[in-house]
């Protein structure tokens, strides 16, 4: 084979791989895990008049949610950003590993969150969730833009190139 049906072939693959790895995420995010009602996002209906599915259309006065959209109005000159409070993973050292974190897709569910890399030398594509090994370090968490590995004993982080 060609130099050129190597690479063409390399990127069949890794387009192969993310589309996996999309409808992965996306099984994850359309059928959730039945939980106690109150817990990730579902609530116990509300009796009528106080905003649950028994109340008058248009009233809008049940839930906290409604509060959090309306102070972070998207169209308001004034509008207030979401604080991200400081992560305990901003203290941990910078990972040695021989990948870059290329992008992450993260899940409410930490077993479907996934972490694109690419090998430092190779430039090879690889994959990985939470649990799974990579090289000689072990996946804890991903994170938007980070992953926590653990290798030797030590946790590491690992950022996101921009």
């Amino acid at each position: 084979m060609s130099e050129f049906s190597l690479k063409a072939v390399s990127y069949a693959l890794t387009a192969l791989l993310c589309a996996i790895s999309a409808m992965i995420v996306a099984k994850g995010l359309f059928t959730s895990p039945t939980l106690p009602a109150g817990k990730a996002g579902i609530e116990s209906p509300a009796p009528a008049g106080q905003g649950g599915p028994g109340a008058a259309k248009g009233d809008l006065s049940g839930g906290g949610d409604v509060e959090a959209i309306v102070s972070r109005n998207l169209f308001s000159a004034v509008r207030k950003e979401a604080v991200e409070a400081p992560s305990d993973d901003a203290a941990l050292p910078d990972s040695s590993v021989a990948y870059d974190l290329i992008g992450t897709a993260v899940h409410t569910d930490p077993q479907w969150s996934m972490a694109f890399l690419v090998d430092k030398s190779s430039r090879a594509p690889k994959n990985v969730s939470v649990g799974q090994a990579l090289g000689e370090a072990v996946v804890l968490s991903i994170e938007d833009d980070h992953m926590v590995l653990l290798r030797q004993g030590q946790q590491e982080v690992l950022k996101k190139k921009p």
